[in-house]
Protein backbone atom coordinates (compact mmCIF):
# COMPACT_ATOMS: atom_id res chain seq x y z
CA UNK A 1 0.00 0.00 0.00
CA UNK A 2 1.12 3.53 -0.80
CA UNK A 3 -0.36 5.90 1.78
CA UNK A 4 0.38 9.55 2.42
CA UNK A 5 -1.32 10.86 5.57
CA UNK A 6 1.22 13.53 6.55
CA UNK A 7 2.12 16.21 4.03
CA UNK A 8 5.28 18.32 3.84
CA UNK A 9 7.00 20.59 1.32
CA UNK A 10 9.96 19.99 -1.00
CA UNK A 11 13.61 19.12 -0.48
CA UNK A 12 14.71 19.37 -4.13
CA UNK A 13 18.35 18.49 -3.44
CA UNK A 14 17.42 14.95 -2.40
CA UNK A 15 16.69 12.34 -5.06
CA UNK A 16 12.93 11.60 -5.16
CA UNK A 17 13.34 7.96 -4.13
CA UNK A 18 15.35 8.91 -1.01
CA UNK A 19 12.83 11.38 0.38
CA UNK A 20 10.86 10.67 3.57
CA UNK A 21 7.25 9.60 2.84
CA UNK A 22 5.75 13.00 3.68
CA UNK A 23 8.05 15.10 1.49
CA UNK A 24 7.00 16.36 -1.92
CA UNK A 25 8.72 16.50 -5.27
CA UNK A 26 6.29 19.25 -6.30
CA UNK A 27 4.62 21.63 -3.82
CA UNK A 28 2.98 24.70 -5.32
CA UNK A 29 0.63 26.91 -3.29
CA UNK A 30 0.70 24.36 -0.47
CA UNK A 31 0.14 24.97 3.24
CA UNK A 32 1.17 21.98 5.34
CA UNK A 33 1.37 23.55 8.79
CA UNK A 34 -1.08 21.11 10.43
CA UNK A 35 -0.03 18.02 8.48
CA UNK A 36 -2.98 18.16 6.09
CA UNK A 37 -2.59 19.42 2.55
CA UNK A 38 -4.23 22.86 2.56
CA UNK A 39 -4.28 25.53 -0.14
CA UNK A 40 -2.44 28.78 0.30
CA UNK A 41 -4.82 31.63 -0.27
CA UNK A 42 -4.64 34.17 -3.05
CA UNK A 43 -3.41 37.70 -2.31
CA UNK A 44 -6.45 39.70 -1.22
CA UNK A 45 -6.64 43.21 -2.76
CA UNK A 46 -7.31 46.01 -0.30
CA UNK A 47 -10.80 47.49 -0.65
CA UNK A 48 -9.35 50.99 -1.03
CA UNK A 49 -6.27 51.06 -3.23
CA UNK A 50 -3.67 53.74 -2.40
CA UNK A 51 -1.88 55.80 -5.02
CA UNK A 52 1.54 54.19 -5.38
CA UNK A 53 4.69 55.07 -7.29
CA UNK A 54 4.91 53.72 -10.81
CA UNK A 55 6.92 50.48 -10.87
CA UNK A 56 7.05 50.57 -7.08
CA UNK A 57 9.68 48.33 -5.51
CA UNK A 58 9.38 49.47 -1.89
CA UNK A 59 6.34 49.89 0.35
CA UNK A 60 6.04 51.33 3.86
CA UNK A 61 2.90 51.47 6.00
CA UNK A 62 3.11 54.77 7.86
CA UNK A 63 0.23 55.24 10.30
CA UNK A 64 -2.75 54.96 7.94
CA UNK A 65 -0.81 56.03 4.84
CA UNK A 66 1.07 54.00 2.25
CA UNK A 67 4.46 55.28 1.16
CA UNK A 68 6.07 53.87 -1.98
CA UNK A 69 9.19 54.29 -4.05
CA UNK A 70 10.47 53.07 -7.38
CA UNK A 71 13.68 51.41 -6.22
CA UNK A 72 14.82 49.46 -3.19
CA UNK A 73 14.69 51.90 -0.27
CA UNK A 74 15.49 51.52 3.42
CA UNK A 75 13.07 53.35 5.71
CA UNK A 76 13.22 53.27 9.51
CA UNK A 77 11.02 54.82 12.16
CA UNK A 78 12.23 57.54 14.48
CA UNK A 79 14.59 56.59 17.32
CA UNK A 80 13.43 59.68 19.22
CA UNK A 81 11.25 58.91 22.22
CA UNK A 82 7.72 60.28 21.76
CA UNK A 83 8.69 62.05 18.56
CA UNK A 84 5.83 64.53 17.97
CA UNK A 85 6.54 64.47 14.24
CA UNK A 86 6.75 60.65 14.00
CA UNK A 87 9.65 61.03 11.60
CA UNK A 88 10.55 58.33 9.08
CA UNK A 89 14.16 58.24 7.87
CA UNK A 90 14.87 57.18 4.31
CA UNK A 91 18.04 56.12 2.47
CA UNK A 92 18.83 54.45 -0.83
CA UNK A 93 17.68 57.18 -3.20
CA UNK A 94 20.49 59.73 -3.23
CA UNK A 95 20.59 62.18 -0.33
CA UNK A 96 19.22 60.71 2.93
CA UNK A 97 15.84 62.24 3.73
CA UNK A 98 13.03 62.10 6.24
CA UNK A 99 9.25 62.42 6.20
CA UNK A 100 7.10 63.79 9.03
CA UNK A 101 3.47 63.42 9.99
CA UNK A 102 2.42 67.00 9.28
CA UNK A 103 3.62 67.08 5.67
CA UNK A 104 3.68 63.45 4.49
CA UNK A 105 0.08 63.05 3.34
CA UNK A 106 -1.23 64.13 -0.03
CA UNK A 107 -3.51 63.16 -2.88
CA UNK A 108 -0.77 61.55 -4.95
CA UNK A 109 2.21 59.33 -4.30
CA UNK A 110 3.37 59.61 -0.70
CA UNK A 111 5.30 60.77 1.16
CA UNK A 112 4.17 64.02 -0.39
CA UNK A 113 7.04 66.01 1.13
CA UNK A 114 10.44 64.91 2.42
CA UNK A 115 13.44 66.87 3.62
CA UNK A 116 17.16 66.21 3.34
CA UNK A 117 18.51 64.74 6.56
CA UNK A 118 21.07 66.86 8.40
CA UNK A 119 21.71 70.56 8.92
CA UNK A 120 24.58 72.23 7.04
CA UNK A 121 26.85 74.52 9.02
CA UNK A 122 27.23 78.21 8.17
CA UNK A 123 30.12 78.59 5.76
CA UNK A 124 31.21 82.07 6.83
CA UNK A 125 32.28 83.38 10.22
CA UNK A 126 30.52 86.19 12.04
CA UNK A 127 32.10 89.56 11.31
CA UNK A 128 32.74 91.74 14.38
CA UNK A 129 32.63 95.53 14.30
CA UNK A 130 34.18 97.29 17.31
CA UNK A 131 35.49 100.80 17.79
CA UNK A 132 38.18 100.78 20.45
CA UNK A 133 38.39 103.89 22.69
CA UNK A 134 41.19 106.28 22.01
CA UNK A 135 42.82 105.46 25.34
CA UNK A 136 42.77 102.29 27.41
CA UNK A 137 42.50 103.21 31.12
CA UNK A 138 43.40 99.69 32.33
CA UNK A 139 45.06 97.39 29.78
CA UNK A 140 45.21 94.60 32.35
CA UNK A 141 41.43 94.06 32.27
CA UNK A 142 41.25 93.74 28.49
CA UNK A 143 39.27 90.77 27.26
CA UNK A 144 39.75 88.81 24.02
CA UNK A 145 36.60 87.38 22.46
CA UNK A 146 35.86 84.99 19.59
CA UNK A 147 32.49 84.31 18.02
CA UNK A 148 30.90 81.63 15.90
CA UNK A 149 27.36 80.62 15.07
CA UNK A 150 25.17 77.64 14.13
CA UNK A 151 21.95 77.16 12.20
CA UNK A 152 18.74 76.03 13.93
CA UNK A 153 15.81 74.38 12.13
CA UNK A 154 12.11 74.63 12.85
CA UNK A 155 12.43 71.24 14.59
CA UNK A 156 15.17 72.48 16.92
CA UNK A 157 18.01 70.68 15.13
CA UNK A 158 21.33 72.48 15.45
CA UNK A 159 24.15 72.39 12.95
CA UNK A 160 27.89 72.22 13.45
CA UNK A 161 29.45 75.66 13.97
CA UNK A 162 30.65 78.18 11.44
CA UNK A 163 34.31 79.16 11.16
CA UNK A 164 35.52 81.19 14.12
CA UNK A 165 35.54 84.95 13.87
CA UNK A 166 38.63 87.09 14.11
CA UNK A 167 39.60 87.97 17.67
CA UNK A 168 38.29 91.17 19.15
CA UNK A 169 39.96 92.78 22.20
CA UNK A 170 37.65 94.78 24.47
CA UNK A 171 39.21 97.72 26.27
CA UNK A 172 36.21 98.22 28.57
CA UNK A 173 34.72 94.69 28.98
CA UNK A 174 32.00 95.85 31.38
CA UNK A 175 30.40 98.35 29.02
CA UNK A 176 31.70 97.85 25.48
CA UNK A 177 29.20 96.91 22.78
CA UNK A 178 29.79 95.05 19.52
CA UNK A 179 28.00 94.96 16.19
CA UNK A 180 28.06 91.49 14.67
CA UNK A 181 27.22 90.65 11.07
CA UNK A 182 25.64 87.18 10.90
CA UNK A 183 26.11 84.78 7.97
CA UNK A 184 22.44 84.92 6.92
CA UNK A 185 20.42 82.17 5.28
CA UNK A 186 22.20 79.55 3.17
CA UNK A 187 21.83 79.82 -0.59
CA UNK A 188 19.63 76.69 -0.57
CA UNK A 189 17.49 76.30 2.52
CA UNK A 190 15.68 73.00 2.05
CA UNK A 191 16.07 71.72 5.61
CA UNK A 192 13.92 74.28 7.43
CA UNK A 193 16.56 76.60 8.87
CA UNK A 194 14.79 79.38 10.74
CA UNK A 195 17.38 80.95 13.01
CA UNK A 196 21.04 81.59 13.73
CA UNK A 197 22.46 80.86 17.16
CA UNK A 198 25.39 83.05 18.19
CA UNK A 199 28.13 81.82 20.54
CA UNK A 200 31.16 83.55 22.05
CA UNK A 201 34.11 82.61 24.23
CA UNK A 202 36.06 84.65 26.79
CA UNK A 203 39.65 83.52 26.47
CA UNK A 204 43.10 84.38 25.24
CA UNK A 205 42.77 81.89 22.34
CA UNK A 206 40.06 80.22 20.29
CA UNK A 207 40.06 76.81 22.00
CA UNK A 208 37.83 77.40 25.04
CA UNK A 209 34.14 76.63 25.48
CA UNK A 210 31.68 78.71 23.52
CA UNK A 211 28.66 80.06 25.36
CA UNK A 212 25.29 80.74 23.82
CA UNK A 213 24.53 84.43 23.29
CA UNK A 214 21.08 84.37 21.63
CA UNK A 215 19.06 83.12 18.69
CA UNK A 216 18.21 85.43 15.81
CA UNK A 217 15.97 85.01 12.79
CA UNK A 218 17.97 83.64 9.89
CA UNK A 219 17.19 86.77 7.89
CA UNK A 220 18.84 89.01 10.51
CA UNK A 221 21.84 90.84 9.08
CA UNK A 222 23.40 92.63 12.08
CA UNK A 223 22.97 92.48 15.84
CA UNK A 224 24.38 94.60 18.66
CA UNK A 225 25.33 92.98 21.95
CA UNK A 226 27.02 93.84 25.22
CA UNK A 227 29.29 90.83 25.90
CA UNK A 228 29.34 91.42 29.63
CA UNK A 229 25.60 90.73 29.79
CA UNK A 230 25.91 87.24 28.21
CA UNK A 231 25.45 84.35 30.62
CA UNK A 232 27.44 81.11 30.67
CA UNK A 233 24.72 78.52 31.14
CA UNK A 234 24.64 76.89 27.71
CA UNK A 235 27.74 75.75 25.86
CA UNK A 236 28.23 74.63 22.27
CA UNK A 237 27.88 70.82 21.93
CA UNK A 238 27.50 70.41 18.15
CA UNK A 239 31.14 70.94 17.18
CA UNK A 240 31.27 67.75 15.07
CA UNK A 241 27.61 67.32 14.05
CA UNK A 242 27.89 66.79 10.31
CA UNK A 243 25.02 65.83 7.99
CA UNK A 244 25.09 62.22 6.74
CA UNK A 245 27.01 61.58 3.50
CA UNK A 246 24.94 62.05 0.36
CA UNK A 247 25.12 58.43 -0.79
CA UNK A 248 24.42 56.78 2.54
CA UNK A 249 22.29 53.62 2.24
CA UNK A 250 21.12 50.54 4.18
CA UNK A 251 19.86 52.59 7.12
CA UNK A 252 19.03 50.70 10.34
CA UNK A 253 17.89 51.66 13.84
CA UNK A 254 19.92 50.41 16.79
CA UNK A 255 18.56 49.75 20.30
CA UNK A 256 20.52 52.68 21.79
CA UNK A 257 18.37 55.25 20.01
CA UNK A 258 20.64 55.94 17.05
CA UNK A 259 20.75 55.19 13.33
CA UNK A 260 23.54 53.60 11.29
CA UNK A 261 23.98 53.90 7.54
CA UNK A 262 26.70 52.87 5.12
CA UNK A 263 28.74 54.15 2.21
CA UNK A 264 31.09 51.75 0.45
CA UNK A 265 33.23 50.30 3.31
CA UNK A 266 32.28 52.84 5.99
CA UNK A 267 29.56 52.74 8.63
CA UNK A 268 28.13 56.05 9.82
CA UNK A 269 26.40 56.10 13.23
CA UNK A 270 24.26 59.07 14.18
CA UNK A 271 24.32 60.66 17.57
CA UNK A 272 21.97 59.06 20.09
CA UNK A 273 18.44 60.47 19.64
CA UNK A 274 19.83 62.97 17.12
CA UNK A 275 19.42 61.12 13.81
CA UNK A 276 20.41 64.18 11.78
CA UNK A 277 23.93 64.43 13.29
CA UNK A 278 26.94 62.25 12.40
CA UNK A 279 30.44 62.39 13.83
CA UNK A 280 33.51 61.37 11.85
CA UNK A 281 35.13 60.00 15.02
CA UNK A 282 32.42 57.32 15.36
CA UNK A 283 32.79 55.88 11.87
CA UNK A 284 33.80 52.23 11.42
CA UNK A 285 35.44 50.51 8.46
CA UNK A 286 34.20 47.16 7.19
CA UNK A 287 36.21 44.41 5.50
CA UNK A 288 34.46 44.91 2.13
CA UNK A 289 31.82 47.16 0.54
CA UNK A 290 28.52 47.04 2.40
CA UNK A 291 25.55 45.59 0.52
CA UNK A 292 22.87 45.63 3.23
CA UNK A 293 22.34 45.86 6.99
CA UNK A 294 19.62 44.51 9.26
CA UNK A 295 19.22 44.93 13.00
CA UNK A 296 18.35 42.01 15.29
CA UNK A 297 18.10 41.50 19.04
CA UNK A 298 21.87 41.41 19.66
CA UNK A 299 22.97 44.18 17.31
CA UNK A 300 23.03 44.18 13.53
CA UNK A 301 24.31 42.09 10.65
CA UNK A 302 26.41 43.94 8.10
CA UNK A 303 26.31 42.07 4.79
CA UNK A 304 29.12 42.79 2.36
CA UNK A 305 30.50 41.63 -0.96
CA UNK A 306 32.68 39.20 1.03
CA UNK A 307 32.33 38.10 4.67
CA UNK A 308 29.39 39.25 6.82
CA UNK A 309 30.09 41.14 10.04
CA UNK A 310 28.19 41.64 13.28
CA UNK A 311 27.82 45.19 14.60
CA UNK A 312 27.54 45.47 18.39
CA UNK A 313 27.42 48.29 20.93
CA UNK A 314 24.94 50.31 22.96
CA UNK A 315 26.14 53.79 21.97
CA UNK A 316 27.59 55.34 18.81
CA UNK A 317 30.95 55.65 20.57
CA UNK A 318 31.07 52.00 21.71
CA UNK A 319 30.25 50.29 18.40
CA UNK A 320 32.55 47.56 17.14
CA UNK A 321 32.58 45.03 14.30
CA UNK A 322 33.25 41.28 14.38
CA UNK A 323 33.89 39.46 11.11
CA UNK A 324 31.91 36.23 10.74
CA UNK A 325 33.97 33.29 9.50
CA UNK A 326 31.57 32.46 6.68
CA UNK A 327 32.52 33.34 3.14
CA UNK A 328 29.04 34.19 1.91
CA UNK A 329 28.51 37.53 0.22
CA UNK A 330 25.09 39.15 -0.01
CA UNK A 331 23.97 39.26 -3.65
CA UNK A 332 20.58 40.94 -3.17
CA UNK A 333 20.12 43.79 -0.66
CA UNK A 334 16.34 43.38 -0.65
CA UNK A 335 16.69 39.70 0.27
CA UNK A 336 17.95 40.56 3.77
CA UNK A 337 15.32 39.94 6.44
CA UNK A 338 15.31 39.90 10.23
CA UNK A 339 13.66 36.63 11.23
CA UNK A 340 13.48 35.52 14.84
CA UNK A 341 16.81 36.14 16.54
CA UNK A 342 18.86 36.42 13.37
CA UNK A 343 19.10 37.72 9.82
CA UNK A 344 18.58 35.74 6.61
CA UNK A 345 19.89 36.84 3.22
CA UNK A 346 20.61 35.51 -0.26
CA UNK A 347 24.19 34.54 -1.08
CA UNK A 348 25.61 32.97 -4.26
CA UNK A 349 25.12 29.52 -2.66
CA UNK A 350 21.76 29.82 -0.92
CA UNK A 351 20.00 31.49 1.98
CA UNK A 352 22.33 32.36 4.88
CA UNK A 353 21.48 32.76 8.56
CA UNK A 354 23.55 35.01 10.84
CA UNK A 355 22.74 35.33 14.53
CA UNK A 356 24.59 35.86 17.78
CA UNK A 357 24.98 32.11 18.21
CA UNK A 358 25.38 30.74 14.70
CA UNK A 359 26.33 31.51 11.12
CA UNK A 360 25.51 28.98 8.42
CA UNK A 361 24.23 28.32 4.96
CA UNK A 362 20.62 27.26 5.50
CA UNK A 363 19.58 25.79 2.17
CA UNK A 364 22.63 23.80 1.05
CA UNK A 365 20.92 20.53 2.06
CA UNK A 366 17.65 21.27 0.24
CA UNK A 367 18.75 23.09 -2.93
CA UNK A 368 21.64 22.07 -5.15
CA UNK A 369 23.84 24.90 -6.48
CA UNK A 370 22.26 24.70 -9.92
CA UNK A 371 18.75 24.71 -8.42
CA UNK A 372 19.54 27.80 -6.38
CA UNK A 373 21.20 29.52 -9.35
CA UNK A 374 18.05 28.94 -11.42
CA UNK A 375 16.22 31.34 -9.11
CA UNK A 376 18.56 34.17 -10.14
CA UNK A 377 19.45 35.00 -6.49
CA UNK A 378 20.45 38.60 -7.25
CA UNK A 379 16.77 39.35 -7.98
CA UNK A 380 15.36 37.98 -4.71
CA UNK A 381 13.45 40.23 -2.34
CA UNK A 382 12.25 38.68 0.90
CA UNK A 383 9.90 39.18 3.86
CA UNK A 384 9.37 37.60 7.26
CA UNK A 385 5.96 36.03 7.85
CA UNK A 386 4.86 33.69 10.64
CA UNK A 387 8.40 32.41 11.21
CA UNK A 388 8.92 31.75 7.52
CA UNK A 389 10.89 33.46 4.76
CA UNK A 390 8.71 34.59 1.84
CA UNK A 391 10.79 35.30 -1.27
CA UNK A 392 10.09 36.45 -4.81
CA UNK A 393 12.56 35.97 -7.63
CA UNK A 394 13.34 36.79 -11.25
CA UNK A 395 9.99 38.58 -11.76
CA UNK A 396 8.61 35.05 -12.17
CA UNK A 397 7.28 33.57 -8.95
CA UNK A 398 7.73 33.14 -5.25
CA UNK A 399 8.75 30.65 -2.60
CA UNK A 400 8.17 29.94 1.07
CA UNK A 401 11.16 28.70 3.04
CA UNK A 402 10.47 27.11 6.42
CA UNK A 403 13.64 27.26 8.55
CA UNK A 404 12.11 25.07 11.25
CA UNK A 405 11.52 22.12 8.93
CA UNK A 406 14.19 23.10 6.39
CA UNK A 407 11.91 22.73 3.38
CA UNK A 408 10.65 24.89 0.57
CA UNK A 409 7.40 25.38 -1.32
CA UNK A 410 6.50 27.54 -4.28
CA UNK A 411 4.01 30.27 -5.13
CA UNK A 412 2.65 30.57 -8.66
CA UNK A 413 2.52 34.37 -8.64
CA UNK A 414 5.02 37.22 -8.36
CA UNK A 415 4.97 40.32 -6.16
CA UNK A 416 6.89 43.47 -7.08
CA UNK A 417 7.15 44.70 -3.50
CA UNK A 418 6.06 43.91 0.02
CA UNK A 419 5.83 45.17 3.58
CA UNK A 420 5.67 43.07 6.74
CA UNK A 421 3.40 44.96 9.13
CA UNK A 422 4.26 43.70 12.61
CA UNK A 423 1.55 45.74 14.33
CA UNK A 424 -1.22 44.31 12.14
CA UNK A 425 0.45 40.90 11.80
CA UNK A 426 0.04 41.02 8.04
CA UNK A 427 2.29 40.78 5.03
CA UNK A 428 1.26 43.23 2.33
CA UNK A 429 2.28 42.57 -1.28
CA UNK A 430 2.10 44.53 -4.50
CA UNK A 431 0.70 42.06 -7.05
CA UNK A 432 -0.33 43.16 -10.53
CA UNK A 433 -0.21 46.80 -9.37
CA UNK A 434 -2.64 46.12 -6.53
CA UNK A 435 -1.91 46.31 -2.82
CA UNK A 436 -2.88 42.95 -1.34
CA UNK A 437 -2.78 41.01 1.90
CA UNK A 438 -0.71 37.86 1.56
CA UNK A 439 -2.65 34.61 2.09
CA UNK A 440 -5.86 36.56 2.64
CA UNK A 441 -8.11 35.64 -0.31
CA UNK A 442 -9.77 32.57 -1.77
CA UNK A 443 -7.95 29.19 -1.75
CA UNK A 444 -5.47 28.82 -4.58
CA UNK A 445 -5.28 25.71 -6.70
CA UNK A 446 -2.39 23.73 -5.27
CA UNK A 447 -0.30 20.96 -6.79
CA UNK A 448 1.41 18.37 -4.59
CA UNK A 449 3.34 15.37 -5.93
CA UNK A 450 4.69 12.62 -3.73
CA UNK A 451 8.15 11.17 -3.47
CA UNK A 452 9.04 8.25 -5.72
CA UNK A 453 7.73 5.12 -3.98
CA UNK A 454 9.43 1.89 -4.94
CA UNK A 455 7.15 -1.17 -4.93
CA UNK A 456 8.91 -4.40 -5.88
CA UNK A 457 5.65 -6.37 -5.55
CA UNK A 458 4.40 -5.02 -8.86
CA UNK A 459 1.52 -2.60 -8.65
CA UNK A 460 -1.74 -1.22 -7.27
CA UNK A 461 -5.36 -1.71 -8.26
CA UNK A 462 -7.19 1.06 -6.38
CA UNK A 463 -6.83 4.72 -5.44
CA UNK A 464 -8.52 6.90 -2.85
CA UNK A 465 -8.41 10.62 -2.11
CA UNK A 466 -9.54 11.42 1.44
CA UNK A 467 -10.70 14.99 1.86
CA UNK A 468 -11.17 16.75 5.19
CA UNK A 469 -14.74 16.69 6.58
CA UNK A 470 -16.98 19.11 4.73
CA UNK A 471 -14.61 19.48 1.76
CA UNK A 472 -15.79 18.94 -1.82
CA UNK A 473 -13.58 17.04 -4.26
CA UNK A 474 -15.45 18.31 -7.32
CA UNK A 475 -12.88 19.48 -9.88
CA UNK A 476 -9.99 17.83 -8.04
CA UNK A 477 -7.49 16.18 -10.39
CA UNK A 478 -5.59 13.06 -9.33
CA UNK A 479 -2.63 11.88 -11.40
CA UNK A 480 -0.85 8.59 -10.88
CA UNK A 481 2.56 7.90 -12.39
CA UNK A 482 3.97 4.41 -12.87
CA UNK A 483 7.64 4.05 -13.84
CA UNK A 484 7.64 7.77 -14.79
CA UNK A 485 4.70 7.39 -17.20
CA UNK A 486 1.35 9.03 -16.56
CA UNK A 487 -0.93 6.08 -15.81
CA UNK A 488 -4.12 7.86 -14.72
CA UNK A 489 -5.69 11.29 -14.71
CA UNK A 490 -8.93 11.35 -12.75
CA UNK A 491 -10.98 14.54 -12.50
CA UNK A 492 -13.62 14.19 -9.81
CA UNK A 493 -17.17 14.94 -10.88
CA UNK A 494 -19.98 16.22 -8.67
CA UNK A 495 -20.86 13.64 -5.98
CA UNK A 496 -18.30 11.18 -7.32
CA UNK A 497 -17.04 8.69 -4.75
CA UNK A 498 -13.52 9.32 -3.43
CA UNK A 499 -12.06 5.99 -4.61
CA UNK A 500 -11.91 4.00 -7.83
CA UNK A 501 -9.97 1.43 -9.83
CA UNK A 502 -6.55 1.93 -11.38
CA UNK A 503 -5.67 0.59 -14.82
CA UNK A 504 -3.96 -2.75 -14.49
CA UNK A 505 -0.23 -2.33 -14.89
CA UNK A 506 2.93 -3.73 -13.33
CA UNK A 507 5.45 -1.14 -12.25
CA UNK A 508 8.10 -0.64 -9.58
CA UNK A 509 8.11 3.14 -9.17
CA UNK A 510 4.97 5.06 -8.27
CA UNK A 511 4.06 8.65 -7.64
CA UNK A 512 0.76 10.32 -6.92
CA UNK A 513 -0.11 13.95 -7.64
CA UNK A 514 -3.10 16.00 -6.55
CA UNK A 515 -4.33 19.31 -7.99
CA UNK A 516 -7.14 20.85 -5.99
CA UNK A 517 -8.44 23.63 -3.75
CA UNK A 518 -9.88 21.13 -1.28
CA UNK A 519 -8.12 20.20 1.96
CA UNK A 520 -6.71 16.69 1.69
CA UNK A 521 -6.06 14.32 4.59
CA UNK A 522 -4.83 11.20 2.78
CA UNK A 523 -3.78 9.84 -0.60
CA UNK A 524 -3.89 6.05 -0.91
CA UNK A 525 -2.95 3.52 -3.57
CA UNK A 526 -3.95 0.00 -2.57
CA UNK A 527 -3.41 -3.49 -3.90
CA UNK A 528 -6.84 -4.49 -2.58
CA UNK A 529 -9.93 -2.59 -1.57
CA UNK A 530 -9.41 -3.33 2.13
CA UNK A 531 -6.34 -1.09 2.13
CA UNK A 532 -8.40 1.98 1.26
CA UNK A 533 -9.86 2.31 4.75
CA UNK A 534 -13.45 2.38 3.56
CA UNK A 535 -16.16 2.01 6.19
Amino acid sequence: MLKVSLFALEVPAVAPRHLPPEKATVAVNCDVRNGNLVSRRAPLPEAVQPVLAGSADTLYHYNNLWFSWAGRINAVSSPIRQDPYDRLYITGDGVPRYARNDTASGSGVMPAVTRPLGVPAPTTAPVISYTQPGSDPDPLDNQTLYFLCTYITDLGEESAPSPVSDAVVLAEPDTDTLTITLPGSPTVNDVGIVSVRLYMTRTTDDSSDYYQVADYAVTTADVTITPNNVGTNFTLVTQNYDPPPAGMHSLIKMPGGFLVGATNMTLHPSEAYLPYAYQYANQLVTNAPVVAMRAFDSGAVVMTTEYPEILSGDTPESLYLQTVNLEQACVAPASAVTLGQGVIYASPDGLVLISASQARLLTDSILLPEQWAALNPATIHGYAWEGKYIGFYDETGGFIYDPGNNEIGWLDYYADAGYADIEQDKLYLLVDNQLCVFDGGAPLTKIWRSKLHQTPTGGYEFFRVVAAPGEDLTGTVLRVYADSDLLLTNTFEVDERDWNYLPGVLAERWQVEIETTATIEQLILGSNINELGLT
